[in-house]
This record gives structure tokens, C-alpha cells and sequence, in this order.
């Protein structure tokens, strides 16, 4: 006598779709207009990502990926990839080394851009641009960024600087890490600060070069302020878009 079989649910067409396809139907979906706000991971290590939002005249937060909910293979196929399409955003440079010791390395290598807001505030210790240049300050994140080139840390300092005194510093630093500035120092300044600016990193270069042997990392930069301070209303339109090319790289 024959058997007859529980039928199985015909499986949704969309999974019968070529995962290439599916891929970029995925970023699509999940590439958001706006950062995503990084928060402590659960057990398992998993963060959890917010939008950030107005919503009338509050700020409102809502987890990001809602396709995880929809059923277990779009959560499979889905869980991580907002790491990978979006800008992820810490506050405080221990939630990001917090969040990497309990995390697995598959999950880490996920990240692609993140920025990480020096909030001096709710830091337990305070760091400076200095501890950062020589190394000192985070051996985690300098791990991290050692072991995955594709993605670019960069560090925004809480600190306020009157007008155009961020990119003076900001140069000089940029000068001293990368030395790639070259003549666009000229485009932003005159020529005696842009002098100035290149002493002042050839001076600093050596004695870091003294001390201390680690390479400076191309994915791990930092800002010497937390927003795009204000530039001089004298600046014309080449200087402004090379100040903001530079506040974005960051150093």
C-alpha cells in the first residue's frame, strides 16, 4: 500500500534566484541613507545596529535589517551584511574594543567603514591624538585594523578648535603619518604656514621614527575634531572641498 508523504511548502521563488543577484538585492535593501549606531553586542556577540532618526521632534533609534525577521533563511543569509554596506558608528573608543573581544573574527571581517567618537566624557580614561600616533593607546583596535586591510577605522577626537585652527593641526598631522600632501598645502594656505607645516611634521616624523618602530597603518586615521568645524568664510570653493576631502580621509 503506498505511503503518501507530508508535501513540502514550495520553497519562495526568491531563493531560486542566483546568489550573485540575490547579493545585490541585499545591499540594495540594506544600504541605509544614514550611519548605524553600533551598541554592545549580546552573548553571542552579535551588535546591534540602530537607524537613527527624527521622528517629529525627537530622536528615534529602530534596529536595522528588519529582513532577519521575515523567515530563518533571510536571517542566515542577512544577520551581518549591514556591517559590510553601511558606516557603523561607536561611541567611545572602548565599546569598539569591547565589541572586538566579543566578537568572532568571521563577524569582524564584515566591517568595512567605521568612525569612532572619542567621547572624552564617557570614557573611563582619557586618550589623546598622541597615544594614538605612538601606538600606545589601543593595542585591540591596532589588531584589528593589522588584520583586516578592507576596513578603514577612523577616530574623531571630542575636542572644539576655533576657526581654522583644526586644519592647521589636522595638516601637520596628516603630513607627519601620510606625507602625502605635497603641494595641497599651498592650495589652503600661503606659503610661509605651509612651511611651517611641513617642518613642524618633518620634526615630529623623526622623533616617532626614534621611538617607535610599528608602522602607521593606512586603515587606521584619526580627526582632531568630532564634526566638521567651520572654515573661513574667505575660502573659495577648492578649498573648501579639499578641507572637507581631508576632515572625511581623516589623517
Amino acid at each position: 500500500m503506498a505511503v503518501l508523504s507530508t508535501p513540502h511548502p514550495p520553497q519562495c521563488c526568491f531563493f531560486k534566484l542566483a546568489p550573485e543577484l540575490r547579493d545585490s538585492i541585499y545591499e540594495y535593501a540594506l544600504t541605509e541613507c544614514k550611519p548605524l549606531l553600533c551598541t554592545a553586542g549580546d552573548a553571542t556577540g552579535s551588535p546591534r545596529l540602530l537607524i537613527q532618526y527624527r521622528f517629529g521632534n525627537t530622536e528615534a533609534k529602530r534596529e536595522a535589517n528588519q529582513l532577519r525577521y521575515v523567515c530563518r533563511q533571510l536571517r542566515y543569509e542577512t544577520q551581518t551584511l549591514s556591517l559590510r554596506y553601511n558606516e557603523i558608528h561607536f561611541h567611545g573608543i572602548e565599546n569598539f574594543e569591547n565589541f572586538l573581544l566579543s566578537s568572532i573574527p568571521n563577524l569582524q571581517k564584515r566591517f568595512r567603514n567605521i568612525i569612532i567618537f572619542d567621547d572624552h566624557e564617557s570614557l573611563k580614561r582619557s586618550y589623546t591624538i598622541t597615544q594614538l600616533i605612538h601606538r600606545s593607546m589601543s593595542p585591540v583596535l591596532y589588531g584589528f585594523c593589522s588584520r583586516n586591510s578592507k576596513a578603514c577605522v577612523v577616530i574623531r577626537h571630542s575636542r572644539r578648535f576655533t576657526e581654522g585652527a583644526w586644519l592647521n593641526i589636522f595638516c601637520k598631522l596628516r603630513e607627519t603619518l601620510r606625507e602625502d600632501m605635497g603641494d595641497g598645502l599651498e592650495s589652503i594656505f600661503d606659503f610661509e604656514t605651509a612651511e611651517l607645516i611641513r617642518d613642524g611634521a618633518l620634526s615630529l616624523r623623526r622623533k616617532l621614527y626614534r621611538r617607535y618602530q610599528r608602522p602607521f597603518l593606512n586603515n587606521l586615521r584619526i580627526v582632531p575634531t568630532a564634526d566638521y568645524p567651520k572654515t573661513s568664510g574667505h575660502w573659495n570653493a577648492a578649498q573648501l572641498a579639499e578641507a572637507k576631502r581631508l576632515f572625511e580621509e581623516g589623517c
